[in-house]
């Protein structure tokens, strides 16, 4: 554990691993039994609503330039100080950030970043207490994803 956490009581967790490994699900369930709150990098996405809705549904969103790193390392700073973030909201249908709407978070003892990218930037990785890759086979990874796209509500 770093100086920081331990003075600001606040543990910060870095999650990554490939699209379906069962990221979400891990964070949500350790969150969730442990009083904390999850972060998903998705969420993060940067900001693209100036272009047509066709062009943003061709973008790579999990690209490293893709992720608006800046707010996201502000808002785990914020945290990690105790303080509340208003953490983006994002449409997955539209491919696009809500402009006039954020999700309050207010700061508890631990906070969950996840994502694939998670543990790419550089910048986010001094953050993090604890750093985590979750492995899964490809062909979990893959069934996962089909299964998910196929039910998700944004479909």
């Amino acid at each position: 554990m770093t100086a920081r956490s331990v003075q600001g009581n606040i543990f910060i967790v870095g999650l990554a691993g490939p699209s379906g490994s069962g990221k979400s699900t891990v964070a949500k369930r350790v969150a969730s039994r442990l009083s904390g709150h999850v972060i998903s990098m998705e969420t993060y996405s940067a900001e693209m609503n100036h272009l047509p809705l066709e062009k943003r549904a061709k973008l790579d969103y999990d690209a490293p330039g893709a992720i608006d790193v800046k707010l996201l390392e502000s808002h785990i700073r914020d945290y990690a100080a105790g303080k509340a973030i208003e953490a983006p909201v994002y449409d997955f249908a539209q491919h696009l950030r809500v402009s006039d709407r954020r999700e309050h978070i207010p700061a508890k003892s631990l906070l969950i970043v996840e994502g694939i990218l998670a543990l790419h930037f550089a910048q986010l990785r001094p953050h993090f207490d604890l750093a985590i890759y979750l492995e899964a086979p490809d062909e979990v990874c893959f069934h996962r994803r089909k299964v998910r796209d196929i039910t998700a509500p944004w479909t």
